[in-house]
């Protein structure tokens, strides 16, 4: 109630991370595209994996698919802190 829809996309997005984490919410990522209409500015947002500080091109080369540096780190409970802390009511 008296939300905007910044308010029902965090909400929208925490609710599929429950229903259906294997494929969205926390652990996925994606692309936001915001309109400020107060400020007449867009934004947009990569919400997809980052990698680790400590990746080393070589982890890749030898096996991308096993060894600790050769993870990422979803992106998108930090889209979710910057929209919330920026636009949501």
């Amino acid at each position: 109630q008296g939300g905007n829809s910044i308010d029902a996309f965090i909400a929208s997005s925490l609710c599929l991370s429950v229903v259906n984490p294997f494929a969205a919410g926390l652990g996925a990522g994606g692309f936001l595209l915001v309109r400020d209409h107060k400020h007449k500015t867009d934004l947009s947002l990569n919400c997809f994996f980052n990698s680790s500080a400590s990746l080393n091109i070589q982890n890749y080369m030898e096996n991308p698919r096993s060894g600790r540096r050769s993870i990422a780190v979803p992106g998108e409970l930090k889209c979710l802190q910057y929209v919330y802390h920026k636009y949501a009511r």
